[in-house]
């Protein structure tokens, strides 16, 4: 965020959307985790 000291709203919305982000792929990587350990040990 360029300017997170004055537009603090912004931040906020994109701070979050990164964390949903996060919490909606965690399964998938579990679902998928043996393979991506094989992959890149």
């Amino acid at each position: 965020m360029s300017d997170y000291r004055t537009n603090r709203p912004a931040v906020e919305a994109h701070v979050r959307m990164t964390i949903d982000r996060i919490i909606e792929l965690t399964p998938r990587m579990a679902a998928n985790l043996e393979a991506l350990m094989s992959r890149y040990p």
